[in-house]
C-alpha cells in the first residue's frame, strides 16, 4: 500500500479546503485534491456531494490557475453525475473541459471541438486537441489523424526492454487518477525500460473493438517511488486504419503529448504492434514489439541508454531582467 503523508486533521474536506484557499497546512495542494478525490470516490453520491461543493468553489474562485486544473481533474475522478455536471458547467474554462475529456460522454465531444476552434494561444490549443483527442478515442468516435511525427531510429544497442514480475494493488492508483482506469483493465504485463518499471493494464472491453473503431485500449502505469503510489503515466490511443485489422497506435501522456507511435494489426484474439519513440525533448531511442492474446502480453525491445534530443533548458533570468515577450 502506498504511504500516509499529513494529519488526520487535514486529510478531511474542512482540511483540505483550507490548503487550497491557501492556509499553511501538513499537506500540500496536490494531496489535498487527492483527499477530496478519494473521499468523493469512496463515499458514493452522496457522500461525495460536500467534496464536489469544496471543488466547485475551487474550480470557479481558486487563486492559483494550477490548483483549479487540479480541482477539475479530482471532480473528474469523484465521477458522479453532479461532479460531471459541474464540469460542463465550468467547461468553457480550459482546465474545466480538460478535465470533462475524462469522464465526458459523445455528447460533450461537439462542444469541446467548438472551443477547439476558438482557442487562444498555443497552450490553450495544445491542452484542447489532447482533450479532444482522449474524449473521442474513450467514445470510440473518429477524427482527423494527428500522428505527423518524426520518430527516432531504432537503437542499434543499449539496454532491453525485460519483463519484470511485479504484483500491483490497482487501490494504490492516484485518486487523481482512477478517472483514467475502467473496471474493465486489468494487469496484463510489467517491464523494465532502462531504470524505469512500467505496468501495462489493457482494457479487456475496448480491446476487442479496436479493429473497428478508436479506442483507449490500455494505459501505462508508474510508481512513486518515495510514497508507492500508482499514477497514470501513458494512454494507449489506437484507431483502425484499414478493414482488414490494421490499426495505428500512439502513446500518449495523459496531458497529451505524444511519445511512442507505430503500428498494429489485429487478427482475432491475436494482436501486436510496433512501436518508436517520438522525436521531441529529453526523449531515448526505444523500439518495442508487442503481442497479444487472451493467455497475455508480450513486450520486448530495445532502449537506447542516452537521451538522444537534449531536454529544454529554463532561461536564466538575472534579477530585475525582463522575460522577453
Amino acid at each position: 500500500m502506498s504511504a500516509r503523508i499529513g494529519s488526520d486533521k487535514d486529510r478531511t474536506v474542512d482540511g483540505a479546503l483550507r490548503t487550497l484557499l491557501g492556509e499553511r497546512t501538513s499537506i500540500s495542494p496536490g494531496a489535498a485534491l487527492g483527499v477530496l478525490a478519494g473521499l468523493g470516490a469512496r463515499n458514493g453520491e452522496e457522500g461525495a456531494k460536500e467534496a464536489i461543493d469544496v471543488l466547485r468553489r475551487v474550480v470557479a474562485d481558486g487563486p492559483d490557475p494550477q490548483v483549479r486544473a487540479g480541482a477539475a481533474t479530482a471532480l473528474a475522478a469523484i465521477g458522479t453525475p453532479e461532479a460531471v455536471e459541474v464540469l460542463r458547467q465550468t467547461a468553457d474554462d480550459v482546465p474545466s473541459a480538460v478535465a470533462l475529456a475524462r469522464v465526458g460522454d459523445a455528447a460533450d465531444l461537439d462542444r469541446m471541438l467548438a472551443l477547439l476552434d476558438q482557442a487562444k494561444g498555443s497552450s490553450q490549443r495544445s491542452q484542447l486537441e489532447a482533450a479532444v483527442r482522449l474524449l473521442a478515442h474513450r467514445v470510440g468516435t473518429s477524427i482527423p489523424a494527428d500522428t505527423d511525427d518524426t520518430v527516432l531510429p531504432a537503437p542499434q544497442r543499449g539496454r532491453p526492454v525485460e519483463p519484470r514480475e511485479v504484483q500491483i494493488d490497482l487501490r494504490d492508483v492516484a485518486p487523481t487518477d482512477r478517472s483514467l482506469v475502467t473496471e474493465a483493465m486489468v494487469p496484463a504485463a510489467a517491464v523494465v525500460c532502462g531504470d524505469t518499471v512500467h505496468h501495462v493494464l489493457v482494457d479487456r472491453e475496448r480491446i476487442a473493438v479496436v479493429a473497428r473503431e478508436p479506442a483507449v485500449a490500455a494505459v501505462v502505469l508508474g510508481a512513486n517511488e518515495t510514497t508507492g503510489q500508482l499514477f497514470v503515466r501513458w494512454l494507449v490511443l489506437t484507431d483502425p486504419s484499414s478493414d482488414q485489422g490494421d490499426v495505428r497506435v500512439q502513446i500518449v501522456q495523459p496531458r497529451g503529448a505524444r511519445v511512442f507511435v507505430g503500428r498494429g494489426r489485429i487478427d482475432g484474439e491475436q494482436w501486436e504492434a510496433e512501436l518508436a519513440s517520438v522525436e521531441r525533448p529529453g526523449a531515448s531511442a526505444v523500439s518495442v514489439k508487442v503481442a497479444g492474446s487472451p493467455e497475455g502480453v508480450r513486450i520486448d525491445g530495445v532502449s537506447d541508454a542516452v537521451i538522444a534530443v537534449p531536454r529544454r533548458v529554463p532561461t536564466q533570468l538575472v534579477a530585475g531582467e525582463m522575460r522577453p515577450r
